[in-house]
């Protein structure tokens, strides 16, 4: 019975230290209770001084940036004045160099137009003295021949009276006038030729001279015009000297008559022919000078006062 009391109250202990354990798992603890109320104040408090914190930086960055956009517009508008400023000097100094500048052109232009116009008219009066002077060498050089064609003509005559057939002699009489004949107009008319030429390549040269005044890069220009004054003058010197040629069928005998003037007329073609080559290199070269200056940048904006000078560039000339 004993035994059981003990029991009993060792039950009883259990029961009671059961139920002191169960009542501090609970959070029924006083202190334990304490200490959960202030964590969460201080979590509280932090979480209200973070997002004061929060709001103070986002208005402090928002007040810089707002003041930085001031600063920048306030820097874009002296900058835009100063640029309109330098600008406006700028575009003024610009317009007083134009102004000067095409004052100057303007003078240069009147000085340059005046010279060509002297130019011109020495060329011109330079053509008409070569030319005189040239028709004066080719009569000269006619008449020291005379002579020799009066000779030759006397000794053509004697030597065709031997002949019987009178048909062959009338044939050869009017071959041997016609060689001079033809020779004295195909020499005249080269020489004609080459006076065109000579006064279209000084038209050419006066384009060019205000093609320059103007500015525009003639230098190919002046190169071709050189060369075809070379080969003018070559043309020339041929002409001259096919001019104091003179042609009297040489006679061999009657039966060889036909040959004798076969030979007679080939002279005088393959003498013409040579002419006639030198005259179409003077051609050829007169027409790339032309081609040449037409090829010049910026020749088509000058203004045509000569409709010489205008028309120089297509001008044909036939050497037949």
């Amino acid at each position: 019975m004993r035994k059981l009391s003990v029991l009993s109250l060792v039950l009883a202990g259990l029961l009671m230290g059961t139920l002191a354990f169960a009542q501090n798992s609970t959070g029924t603890n006083p202190a334990i209770w304490g200490i959960k109320q202030d964590i969460k104040e201080e979590r509280e408090d932090f979480n209200d001084d973070t997002n004061k914190l929060r709001e103070q930086n986002r208005e402090e960055i928002k007040n810089t940036l707002k003041n930085s956009i001031e600063q920048n517009k306030e820097l874009k508008e002296q900058f835009r004045e100063k640029f309109l400023k330098t600008a406006t000097a700028t575009i003024e100094e610009i317009k007083d160099q134009r102004e000067q500048m095409t004052k100057v052109l303007k003078d240069n232009r009147e000085d340059a137009k005046q010279f060509i116009e002297e130019k011109r008219e020495a060329l011109k009066e330079s053509f008409e003295n070569r030319r005189e002077a040239f028709k004066q060498m080719v009569e000269q050089k006619r008449e020291e021949i005379k002579d020799l064609i009066e000779q030759r003509r006397e000794e053509f005559k004697n030597k065709l009276e031997g002949f019987k057939d009178e048909k062959k002699k009338e044939v050869a009489q009017r071959v041997d006038d016609n060689l001079d004949k033809i020779n004295k107009n195909r020499s005249d008319h080269f020489a004609s030729v080459v006076d065109r030429l000579e006064k279209i390549l000084a038209n050419i040269e006066s384009r060019t001279d205000r093609a320059q005044s103007a500015g525009l890069d003639v230098t190919l220009v002046r190169t071709a015009i050189t060369e075809a004054e070379n080969v003018i003058a070559s043309a020339r010197t041929a002409i001259e000297k096919q001019a104091g040629n003179t042609y009297v069928v040489t006679l061999t005998t009657e039966n060889s008559l036909g040959q004798d003037l076969k030979t007679a007329r080939e002279k005088l073609y393959n003498d013409l022919k040579v002419v006639k080559e030198a005259v179409e290199k003077a051609r050829d070269a007169v027409h790339k000078s032309a081609t040449t200056l037409g090829q010049v940048q910026g020749i088509n904006d000058l203004d045509d006062d000569d409709d010489d000078d205008a028309t120089a560039t297509s001008t044909a000339t036939s050497t037949n």
